[in-house]
């Protein structure tokens, strides 16, 4: 993945996190594992077939 295309998946998950979760309440470890799983399906979603 070029630099570029990360940045923006790693805007578009704070971005949901953000609206999505109270980030203040949560502990570094529950954010890492919700800022991951979240990463993983952007891709994903992006990756498949029929959004290309």
């Amino acid at each position: 993945m070029s630099n570029a295309f990360q940045e923006r998946i790693d805007r578009l998950t704070l971005f949901y996190l953000e609206k999505r979760y109270d980030l203040s309440v949560m502990s570094v470890t529950e954010y890492m594992t919700a800022f991951s799983q979240v990463q993983n399906e952007i891709v994903k979603a992006l990756s498949t077939p029929h959004n290309r």
